[in-house]
């Protein structure tokens, strides 16, 4: 557990005591109230913002640009739950209590980054608060509805209550994330945790949006990954591994053949080519699938 540091140094403690947090989060989820016995719900998301805007400031001094191998924009970004929100998510999880959400305080890093570096970003956050590696939540296996990250709980001593969570992605998986969360306005916020969308004709909608995470977006970042290995050690010792990725992603056997073979000599641009522009192209289609569905969803409601 880490103590006061950076701009945590000037936050005060969160407001309420434990018991109180409780009671007013029971309150919010059985009767929808913004306040229990003098506790304001808007007191905890002001402080949870100010929480937010420190961790905020401080991640930003740590220079996250430095640990890619190429120059890259460092999104960092963040928010506190509104009580509709955290009502939500208190229903959904009864035994849950205000105080322990971890998320109350959240902040989302991004990056156009492989998964190694992703992976060197986390370190640099866990380290820089000091947490345990047990507070490192790797979200990227596919079991979680399509959504990919790593997430960072973080939880300080000092100031009192100074719990929040850091999610650090890579450009597909934010823009994945932006997608399907458009889709989770659109068709229930329980297709996030798995459930089923309860009008039958969303159900494909969403399977084909968890599919583009796990078939489409989680190989091109393996073959992304594995490449930038390759550029690096200048030499390609693993000629099946690229094939098999080719392949993953739809590549024709032939093709996948052909190409694989040519990755042998480095000053051929045929995989960066090909990378860059799956790249492009499935970060475009999840944007426009994104934009799609807000408008659908604000149709349904004129």
């Amino acid at each position: 557990m880490g103590a006061r540091r950076g701009a945590m140094a000037q936050l005060p403690d969160r407001p309420g005591s434990l018991n109180q947090l409780k009671k007013l989060g029971d309150a919010i989820r059985d009767s929808d109230v913004e306040a229990y016995r003098g506790l304001h719900y808007r007191e905890v998301w002001s402080w949870c913002n100010d929480l937010v805007a420190a961790a905020v400031r401080d991640i930003a001094d740590l220079d996250l640009v430095s640990v890619l191998d190429e120059p890259a924009m460092v999104s960092v970004t963040g928010r506190a739950k509104i009580r509709q929100t955290v009502r939500e998510k208190l229903q959904r999880r009864r035994s849950d209590k205000l105080p322990s959400i971890q998320d109350l305080a959240g902040v989302r890093i991004e990056a156009d980054m492989t998964l190694t570096h992703q992976d060197r970003m986390v370190e640099a956050i866990r380290r820089h608060f000091d947490q345990e590696a047990e507070a490192v939540h790797d979200l990227r296996d596919g079991s979680h509805a399509g959504y990919r990250g790593v997430h960072v709980w973080v939880r300080l001593d000092e100031p009192r209550g100074a719990w929040f969570e850091v999610q650090v992605r890579t450009l597909l998986q934010g823009r994945w994330a932006n997608m399907y969360e458009a889709l989770a306005d659109a068709f229930g916020r329980d297709i996030r945790y798995g459930a089923r969308p309860t009008s039958p004709g969303a159900v494909p909608i969403v399977e084909m949006a968890q599919r583009l995470s796990t078939q489409q977006v989680a190989p091109l970042e393996e073959l992304k990954g594995f490449w930038s290995g390759v550029r690096r050690s200048g030499k390609l010792n693993n000629e099946a591994r690229l094939f098999e990725l080719l392949e993953q992603l739809r590549y024709d056997t032939s093709g996948a053949q052909r190409i694989a073979r040519l990755a042998h000599d480095l000053s051929d641009q045929s995989i960066d080519e090909f990378i860059n522009a799956r790249v492009n192209v499935l970060s475009q289609a999840l944007r426009e699938i994104e934009s799609d569905v807000r408008s659908f969803s604000l149709g349904k409601g004129e």
